[in-house]
């Protein structure tokens, strides 16, 4: 299981998201790490507060609903590795790079997603039961929750037909 921080922004011209913080949220505190694509919150990490901090509320509003039982060791395999340490495509860095992560699009729950940042939030995650889900709408956020923790990823808007589809 990774470090979230290594799921924040790296953008300077978004520092709220460049570290996790926190929300409350159902009587809970819950540790977020965001890039903008991409959400992780966990109920069992802590985190500081930042008033300035973007809201995770929707997200864990919508992912409360009932969703499509899965693992974590199966999404896992069907999103395949989270290329850390992969150089960047657009200047070939491996750290410190501005670009969220590498782009391996496949369709999940009928929808076209990076699967490399859907496998990096699932790095981030202990491995157990999960459930698989989707916000309404036609670009509504595809959402992934076990226990004390729920994903979030976007889906992407434009992509090339004949992709590889992952099943949950």
């Amino acid at each position: 299981m990774s470090d979230m921080s290594r799921l924040c922004s790296r953008d300077p011209e978004q520092p709220t998201i460049s570290k996790p913080f926190a929300v409350q949220y159902d009587g809970k505190t819950w540790c977020c790490a965001t890039d903008g694509h991409c959400l992780l919150v966990r109920s069992d990490l802590p985190a500081e507060v930042v008033s300035e901090a973007p809201a995770a509320h929707k997200v864990l509003a919508e992912a409360s609903g009932p969703g499509t039982p899965s693992t974590v060791a199966h999404l896992r395999a069907g999103f395949g590795s989270p290329a850390w340490g992969d150089p960047c495509p657009c200047c070939g860095q491996t750290v410190g790079c501005l670009w969220p992560a590498p782009e391996r699009l496949v369709i999940f729950r009928g929808r076209v997603v990076n699967a490399v940042l859907a496998a990096r939030l699932m790095d981030c995650v202990p491995d157990g039961p999960c459930e698989v889900g989707q916000s309404a709408g036609d670009w509504g956020a595809i959402w992934m929750r076990g226990e004390a923790w729920i994903a979030a990823l976007m889906p992407i808007r434009e992509a090339p037909d004949g992709l590889p589809e992952v099943v949950p």
